[in-house]
């Protein structure tokens, strides 16, 4: 089988974590302002963002909506956590 992931999956899933996913340009000053950032990827699914130029993002580990919506997002694959 093969697995893809897009932009079609990932926003329901993230609508349905309580989530507002926006396809926007974004800056560095934004993102430095957050508890956490994230990507998703066909080929990682979620991959939290834990530092930008050498500075932490929120803990500097991945944080709980990353982990969550991972899980979702495997859950709906029908891959194991």
């Amino acid at each position: 089988e093969i697995y893809t992931l897009s932009l079609h999956d990932a926003l329901p899933i993230s609508a349905e974590a309580g989530l507002a996913a926006v396809g926007e340009p974004v800056t560095v000053e934004r993102l430095r302002a957050v508890d956490e950032v994230l990507v998703t990827s066909t080929s990682q699914l979620v991959m939290p963002v834990v530092a930008l130029d050498d500075a932490d993002v929120g803990a500097g580990v991945a944080g709980p909506v990353a982990r969550d919506l991972a899980n979702r997002l495997r859950a709906h694959l029908g891959l194991a956590p």
